[in-house]
């Protein structure tokens, strides 16, 4: 590893991922106005939550949403991974729509998303000291985050870690951050991956907390 190393670690969460299912459609009126209202599921086959979800369902007179006719958004609630949770809604399509109407829908859900973001690592003697920024591209905050970092061998042992408290970061905000880690009587020859773990809880409806944890591992770029 050489003296000055500079790399980028880009963590990958536990994301949600979402659809609908079981849609039912059920057309009524509204004076002139048709009303098409839709039940159904939204559902989550990812492997993270997806906190106070929103789900706003468009109708349109063309695929790919051209002429869009109506849309609504309706909130739907936390949806963990592998639920399902029923929502109801009404598109009001106007007074005069074509035979054949297409729909799609998007999901909007609250999360805070944490990057590393630019990191410097610099080695005097045996001690390796690692600088950068910690960026939260979410949609609340990340509080009380803690960033931890190790030195890893070719077998995937450690030779070095630390750990640095953060925090906390609002939506949009970048901190910086510092680790130092002694190698102690490894070689710096030896240092094959760096492992970087961040944690932090977020609050969801100024009430509930939840803890939130992931750890990447990348190779050790050669200078």
């Amino acid at each position: 590893m050489p003296p000055t190393t500079r790399y980028r670690a880009l963590p990958h969460w536990d994301n949600p991922a979402l659809d609908t299912s079981d849609l039912n459609f059920n057309i009524g009126y509204s004076g002139s106005h048709v009303i098409d209202n839709v039940t159904g599921n939204v559902r989550n086959t990812g492997k993270g939550p997806a906190p106070n979800t929103a789900i706003t369902f468009v109708e349109a007179a063309g695929q790919g949403g051209v002429g869009v006719l109506g849309s609504t958004t309706v909130k739907v609630g936390d949806v963990p991974a592998g639920a399902n949770l029923p929502f109801q809604l009404a598109v009001d399509l106007g007074d005069n729509p074509p035979p054949n109407v297409y729909y799609h829908s998007t999901f909007d859900y609250d999360s805070a998303h944490v990057a590393d973001e630019q990191e410097t690592a610099r080695r005097v003697g045996g001690t390796l000291t690692v600088t950068g920024f910690l960026h939260n591209s979410g949609a609340v905050p990340a509080l009380t985050l803690v960033l931890g970092s190790s030195l890893l061998d070719g077998g995937g042992a450690s030779l070095a870690s630390a750990s640095s408290r953060v925090g906390s970061l609002s939506p949009g905000a970048r901190a910086p951050y510092e680790l130092a880690m002694d190698l102690g009587e490894a070689s710096p020859a030896d240092i094959r991956s760096v492992r970087i773990t961040l944690s932090w809880r977020q609050v969801r409806f100024l009430v509930l907390s939840e803890a939130r944890t992931q750890s990447v591992k990348e190779a050790v770029p050669s200078a």
